[in-house]
């Protein structure tokens, strides 16, 4: 088992470095990555997102920093440390700094990643583009923009010194609650969220297994690329075949590992060792 966690380790920053033939660790170095340039940003607005993994387990609470980058046309939602991440990888690159300089720096935000999606829209016409990374690999596909049937309420608040407004809806199997600030003229949210008259500063379902809380708003001043990566591979796919294929890989992740390794033999000890994994999705249907 520790050769196979030492190749998956590998194969995890794998498109980052270029590996000698003999493998000395010292001797790996960052490259550029590629991208397909799809707009620049103009405004980034973050939110932390707090979910429940296991719905089982309400007290046991992860934790993710997200962020939507607002271009002239398209916008971008996903997690800030994969952003990060990308750019110390870049960074380091243009620097020329040997895998062992920069490690840490990558590795110290590649880590803090918790929400394996991104989100695009204005790449295609009437569509969202999804990806979604079930390691080891990423599933592109497209979906319809929702059209939230929102019920704005009489419910006010103050939210980072805005006043708020509640609305509720049900999305895909969740009721929401959201609280939206008229002052800030964006209709925009966290994830497929928006269609509000104002800027959604909270958003979570019901049960708060989701919680997105706005916690910065700032406008881009410097060149900050909306892309997605290229030159990596990504598989076509739908969403409910993707949707399969990340409860397959929750339930049975011995076989999904297995699926994605097929010259790392797995032991019965090894299988044994390797537990189903909670499954809680934000969309349940």
């Amino acid at each position: 088992m520790k050769k196979l966690l030492f190749v998956t380790f590998f194969f995890m920053i794998g498109h980052v470095y270029s590996q000698t033939i003999d493998g000395d660790v010292s001797s790996l170095s960052f490259q550029l990555i590629e991208k397909k340039i799809i707009d620049t940003a103009k405004v980034d607005i973050f939110y932390t997102l707090d979910f429940r993994k296991n719905p089982n387990k309400p007290d046991k609470i992860s934790h993710a920093q997200t962020f939507l980058q607002v271009g002239n046309h398209c916008r971008c939602f996903k997690d800030y440390n994969e952003f990060l991440s990308d750019s110390v990888n870049d960074d380091c690159a243009v620097k020329s700094l040997s895998a062992m300089e920069g490690m840490m720096k990558y590795m110290s935000a590649l880590k803090r990643r918790n929400y394996y999606k991104t989100i695009l829209y204005g790449v295609q016409e009437d569509q969202l583009v999804r990806r979604h990374n079930i390691y080891p690999t990423i599933y592109e596909y497209s979906d319809s923009i929702p059209t939230f049937e929102w019920v704005i309420t009489e419910k006010d608040s103050v939210i980072l010194d805005y006043k708020c407004t509640m609305a509720t809806c049900h999305y895909r199997g969740r009721d929401y609650e959201a609280w939206f600030a008229e002052d800030i003229s964006m209709p925009y949210g966290p994830d497929v969220f928006g269609g509000l008259p104002g800027l959604i500063m909270d958003v979570h379902d019901t049960q708060f297994h989701y919680h997105f809380r706005l916690n910065g708003l700032y406008p881009v001043e410097h060149l900050q690329l909306i892309y997605k990566r290229d030159g990596e591979k990504v598989v076509s796919s739908t969403r409910s075949r993707c949707r399969k294929i990340y409860k397959h890989s929750r339930e049975f992740p011995a076989q999904a590992m297995q699926q994605a390794f097929p010259n790392d033999k797995l032991t019965a000890e090894d299988i044994a060792q390797i537990k189903p994994k909670s499954y809680n999705p934000m969309e349940l249907k």
